[in-house]
């Protein structure tokens, strides 16, 4: 038996052919849902400009995680303090949040980076 799907995204689809040997669905990813270093990015980000004190916790709490990500998490961080000093939004991935150019925001951030540094 020859069956035709047809799967279709916007204003594009495409055609695949499947038989009986073939499911009528195919698996395409086993895990949906956030990346995990953007989720944990974000977290640090707002938490140290949210509650300065829970910081250092935060860092003592996932200290591999930071130093196994140093350089990631060092270089996101001077990305976000050039686009808020482009006078630019900051928007994050995955929560409902925007950073706005003030000078607290940028004193949080480059205090967060030197602690890490």
């Amino acid at each position: 038996m020859h069956i035709i799907k047809t799967v279709s995204f916007n204003n594009n689809s495409q055609e695949y052919p499947y038989y009986d040997k073939y499911p009528l669905t195919i698996q395409t990813k086993k895990k949906d849902g956030p990346n995990l270093y953007t989720s944990f990015f974000e977290q640090l980000v707002l938490s140290s400009i949210l509650n300065k004190n829970i910081i250092r916790n935060l860092i003592k709490k996932y200290h591999l995680v930071i130093q196994s990500n140093k350089q990631f998490i060092l270089q996101d961080i001077k990305n976000i303090l050039h686009i808020l000093n482009s006078n630019q939004k900051y928007n994050f991935y995955l929560m409902n949040f925007c950073l706005h150019k003030n000078s607290q925001t940028i004193h949080k951030l480059q205090d967060l980076y030197r602690i890490i540094k």
